[in-house]
């Protein structure tokens, strides 16, 4: 590569795409205080909804940052208990349509009792437009209609170059780091030659927003989207009440249109003129006054690739696994390799933990993509496409809470941690803060006020232990100096009061016993009774946690 461009720039990480993993990770390093840029060759974030709300787990990283889920929270646009159903018919006058039920109060009430975090009713535009400007208040540099040209990497660095699409201009940008969020399309993931397995490309979707006066049939109605299945296409429809307040768009409806390249199908054949026949058929009115607002296309894809690093890039997001859109977990997916991948990035850039800890990245996160993947798709073939039925070994289906809430992870930095296919997922009401599992959500009070025990993690890791003479908070203190790294620490019936017992139950924190949190709320290590050398069994544990060399 050249060094003759007309400007340079240095930045700790260079991240590419601004949907949900991109914007995630871009906020949560600069948050962290970790130089970060990152270049979108769109004007601005998506104006099309997208996909619908943030799920309770993407919800509980998102409010890390102080404010951040409050905001989200005032403009949630419905009640999600209440309003949470799909349709699936021939038309959207279709007598005989099947409704199910995706929310539902039993279902949000035992949520609520697993998380201290609420479901964000928000479309994936607004939420993303939240996202870019909580990142740019906390100091990431967002480079909109700038594109990624080329890359390359060698074992100290990436160099890249940029170029600005308003006015031309190429430049060189050199990087700790590359994140590729560029999407399905992923032409990070193409330069690198990463392969991808899966059922690959089903089809293409056509959304359409339009006008038109539909007061009368969908009097009543409160389905947050149709799938429909008839002789001139199959696709769905979703009604975007207040379509400018709340979604920025002008189109008070979608309708999304399934088509298929193989066969000859183009994004050129959707004219204004067929699109209103389609609507027309949808909405089983053939003489529908309509005006169209826009259109775009997304792929319905099952394509997991096969790594998701190479050297010093990573891939996140869709650009890593691409899913079908049933069951509304892709978004919650890219979002959490964000936060997953910027806990890591700064902490090896704050030098706080050693380069291994990013391995730990592709490990876990690799697996839940994947099993995430296979079971919309399994949801896909239920719901829309029978034909699918046998063409994949589905896994077996869960409740709906453990795929929220019960994924574990394993990797070389969770000491203790059992992998395999049969522990990825568990009841998180049942989970007792075993190394790889979530940590469990309960209440205490600290320092008068009642908070979440998750409230106290996030920034880095974190030591809970079982009583406020423990020998492990020496342990800690000790360690913490030793490897130099911030590690609080909080003890029961000293900083945190449990009067419910919920803590001690749930984290099994008798006295003697120490477990430790990692910024993305999964358990790292525990201990069950303290150790005779706590501080060198606590010193190894933190070093491996860390991916560190003990010093000493």
């Amino acid at each position: 590569m050249s060094d003759a461009t007309p400007a340079g720039r240095r930045t700790s990480v260079l991240v590419v795409g601004a949907g949900y993993a991109g914007l995630t990770t871009a906020l949560f390093l600069a948050w962290r205080g970790i130089r970060v840029t990152l270049v979108e060759r769109h004007p601005d974030t998506s104006v099309q909804p997208k996909a619908f709300g943030i799920v309770h787990r993407s919800m509980e990283l998102l409010r890390q940052i102080p404010g951040l889920a409050e905001r989200i929270a005032a403009a949630n646009v419905l009640d999600f208990a209440a309003e949470a159903t799909i349709t699936i018919g021939r038309d959207l006058r279709d007598e005989n349509q099947f409704e199910l039920l995706v929310g539902g109060d039993e279902v949000m009430k035992e949520l609520a009792s697993m998380t201290p975090a609420a479901f964000g009713a928000l479309p994936q535009s607004k939420i993303e437009s939240v996202l870019r400007a909580t990142a740019e208040e906390n100091g990431a540099e967002l480079l909109f209609s700038h594109r990624l040209e080329s890359f390359e990497q060698d074992a100290e660095q990436v160099r890249a170059r940029v170029r600005d699409l308003g006015s031309g201009e190429e430049f060189a940008v050199e990087a700790d780091y590359l994140v590729a969020a560029d999407g399905w399309q992923a032409p990070v993931r193409e330069q690198l030659g990463i392969g991808t397995h899966g059922l690959g490309e089903l089809w293409r979707c056509r959304t359409i927003l339009f006008n038109a006066d539909l007061d009368e049939l969908l009097a009543g109605r409160k389905a947050l989207l149709t799938y429909m299945q008839n002789e001139h296409f199959s696709g769905l429809y979703s009604y975007l009440e207040n379509a400018i307040e709340v979604f920025g768009v002008s189109g008070a409806h979608l309708l999304g249109v399934n088509y298929y390249p193989e066969r000859g199908d183009r994004d050129e054949d959707f004219t204004d003129e067929r699109c209103v026949e389609l609507i027309r058929v949808a909405t089983a009115t053939p003489d529908l006054e309509v005006e169209i607002t826009d259109q775009s296309t997304f792929v319905i894809a099952h394509r997991v690739a096969d790594e998701m690093r190479r050297g010093r890039v990573f891939l996140a997001g869709d650009a890593a696994h691409v899913m079908p859109q049933t069951g509304g977990l892709g978004g919650a997916t890219a979002l959490q390799d964000g936060h997953d991948l910027a806990w890591r990035l700064a902490a090896v850039l704050h030098g706080h933990a050693g380069p291994a800890l990013l391995d730990g990245y592709a490990a876990e996160r690799q697996e839940i993509g994947e099993s995430t993947a296979d079971r919309q798709l399994a949801r896909l073939a239920d719901r829309m496409a029978p034909h699918l039925q046998g063409k994949y070994p589905f896994p077996p289906e869960v409740p709906a809470q453990w795929e929220h809430l019960g994924y574990r992870v394993a990797s070389a930095a969770v000491p203790g941690a059992e992998r395999g296919p049969e522990t990825l997922l568990e009841d998180p009401a049942k989970a007792t803060a075993e190394p790889g599992s979530r940590a469990p959500h309960v209440f205490v009070d600290k320092d008068g006020t009642r908070i979440s025990v998750l409230d106290l993690t996030g920034r880095g890791h974190v030591l809970f232990v079982g009583s406020p003479g423990s020998g492990w908070l020496a342990a800690a203190k000790e360690a913490a100096r030793t490897l130099d790294v911030p590690l609080p620490a909080y003890s029961l019936g000293g900083d945190l009061t449990d009067d419910t017992g919920s803590m001690l139950r749930r984290y099994r924190l008798e006295p003697g016993a120490a477990v430790l949190v990692r910024p993305d709320g999964y358990v790292a290590w525990r201990a069950d009774e303290e150790s005779a050398d706590a501080a060198a069994e606590f010193g190894r544990a933190l070093a491996t946690v860390l991916a560190r060399t003990a010093a000493g």
